[in-house]
């Protein structure tokens, strides 16, 4: 049975209906519904959430009532410090802060109260900003409040003017409570599929080995590739978990429940902290910042833009190999000596990045199919490039990015070991020994374009859509 809900004009915003707030003569507050003809439409009563057809609509609605949980979380913290501020100006609350932290910290707990308002508020235009859409959250975050633009700004200031201070905390808590009935019943609208319940068996339970990820990826369907790194394996094994389980749906929640996680870890801090303080013990302003809702929020931002970057150097990464695999190809085919091993084929250079490709391929199958060949390198070992600070990605306005994943065998400069064996394998292997593993890898290579770039980046959602549709576009136009 669907539940009826009667809900204010923000309430109906969320769910995506006209509510331009407008004042009478008398100050109450009505919506644009109510300006118009009452014979040609009506204004309801209430409304009654409509079972979701469309995955989209149910993620929409889940999303935006998530963001304007965190952002009355943080009007209320923002009215905490603002309360704090006020009694700290009163001659009893200089008092009472210097006996509670000492003289020493008085002024430092003062000016951290302040920061954290300030924090909040930033944060504060961030999360409405999400929920709002049509505006980039990260701008409307950094931007000066008295330069946002007019439309988004008449609906920020109305709904932090609904739901400012304490006066108002009986509405931010109705409204919250709201919100999360919304996201409750959207959850219960939109079930899992559970294929059986019966108990996985023991060996279910077990860890893959490395090996054992390495095969699962080769003989999956949707998958069939080598992937270059550690971490890209790790990785591919959980995205194809969560995809099976969620859709279109799995990449979006496993970023929650990453976000998620930071705000809990928060949570728990605090809750140890509130302890601790009734017993007498005193925290610096550093600390009680990093146990804050905001700072959560910030960390847990963080974490999933450098998930969907990792993401997208994996895809990157598959791109350029393939390309690299399918040049070396068409060079080698130019050369009707079968016999001919790779560096006496002066046309084409023993640096060629084809050669380094294809032996990171030899090498990886080698170690999946434990091949009577050996191998003292790891060939997935991954690199974060770190080297170089933090710089602004060209390809996304206001964003930036502090690292890329890279493999062995791509590095700018390849370890002595490395080249060693690119080299040996130039030296030794002939056309006929490469053209079979060309066609291999190739095909290991598209597959790997295609997971990261149509089942996974495509469906990433929300503030981190915009890394996803970079790297997919900085493809395109490279095809172009």
């Amino acid at each position: 049975m669907t539940k009826r809900f009667d809900i204010s004009p923000e309430q109906m915003d969320l769910l995506g209906v006209d509510t331009t707030v407008v004042h009478s003569a008398d100050g109450i507050p009505f919506t644009s519904h109510e300006l118009t003809d009452a014979a040609t439409q009506p204004q309801p009563e209430s409304v009654v959430p409509v079972e979701p057809t469309d995955e989209t609509i149910a993620v929409d609605v889940v999303m935006r009532a998530k963001h304007l949980v965190a952002a009355l979380d943080l009007l209320a913290g923002a009215s905490m410090r603002g309360g704090f501020a006020a009694f700290e100006k009163t001659e009893t609350g200089k008092r009472e802060i210097v006996e509670r932290y000492g003289a020493h910290w008085a002024e430092s707990v003062t000016a951290g109260a302040a920061f954290n308002k300030s924090s909040m508020l930033r944060n504060l235009r961030y999360e409405y900003a999400a929920a709002h859409g049509g505006v980039n959250p990260q701008e409307i975050k950094e931007t000066n409040p008295a330069d946002l633009e007019p439309d988004f700004k008449r609906d920020f200031v109305n709904f932090y003017e609904r739901f400012k201070g304490a006066k108002n905390s009986r509405a931010r808590n109705n409204f919250k409570k709201f919100l999360n009935t919304t996201i409750k019943e959207v959850a219960e609208l939109t079930p899992l599929v559970i294929e059986s319940v019966e108990p996985p068996h023991e060996d279910e339970l077990k860890e893959l080995t490395s090996q054992e990820k390495l095969r699962a990826l080769r003989d999956a369907e949707g998958l069939g590739f080598l992937p270059a790194s550690n971490m890209e394996k790790n990785s591919s094994i959980e995205m194809d978990d969560y995809l099976k389980k969620y859709g279109a749906l799995g990449v979006h929640t496993r970023l929650m429940e990453v976000h998620d996680s930071f705000l809990k870890r928060a949570k728990s801090k605090r809750v140890v902290m509130d302890e601790q303080a009734e017993q007498g013990q005193t925290f610096t302003p550093e600390e009680i910042r990093a146990a804050s809702h905001s700072t959560a929020i910030e960390a847990g931002n963080k974490a999933m833009k450098s998930i969907v970057e990792t993401y997208a150097d994996f895809y990157l990464s598959a791109v350029t190999d393939h390309d690299n695999l399918v040049r070396l190809q068409d060079a080698l085919d130019d050369f009707p000596n079968q016999r001919i091993t790779l560096a006496e084929i002066e046309e084409i250079d023993t640096r060629h990045p084809g050669y380094a490709t294809l032996r990171r391929y030899v090498d990886g199958v080698m170690v999946r199919d434990k091949s009577t060949g050996s191998t003292t390198v790891d060939p997935f070992r991954s690199k974060l490039d770190r080297d170089t600070p933090i710089e602004q990605n060209p390809d996304i306005p206001g964003h930036t990015k502090n690292k890329t994943v890279t493999n062995a065998y791509s590095q700018d400069e390849l370890s002595e070991e490395i080249r060693a064996r690119i080299d040996a394998f130039v030296a030794n292997a002939t056309k006929n020994d490469v053209m079979g593993l060309l066609e291999e890898s190739i095909q290991s290579e598209a597959n790997r374009i295609r997971f990261w770039g149509e089942s996974v980046l495509p469906t990433v959602r929300g503030n981190t859509r915009s890394i996803a549709q970079a790297a997919l576009a900085k493809e395109k136009a490279a095809a172009s």
